[in-house]
């Protein structure tokens, strides 16, 4: 599991809409099944700052390892 947080307080204001503050948050999880044969990854992002109102994303990662 791993997560992320960044806060950003800026000493004046950005554009005109007056914001002076960004936030990003990311979170993410992963675990291996099938005697480690099997590995997925879950990721999420949220981030909201000057240049975009709101943005939210997520990403699944599947990767399978096999013998010959």
């Amino acid at each position: 599991m791993t997560g992320d947080v960044v806060y950003v307080d800026y000493d004046q204001e950005i554009d005109s809409s007056g914001e002076d503050r960004s936030l990003f948050v990311s979170l993410g999880l992963g675990s291996r099944f099938f005697n480690d044969a099997l590995e997925l990854k879950l990721s999420g992002d949220y981030s909201a700052d000057p240049f975009f109102d709101e943005d939210l994303r997520g990403l699944v990662v599947g990767t399978l390892v096999f013998d010959r």
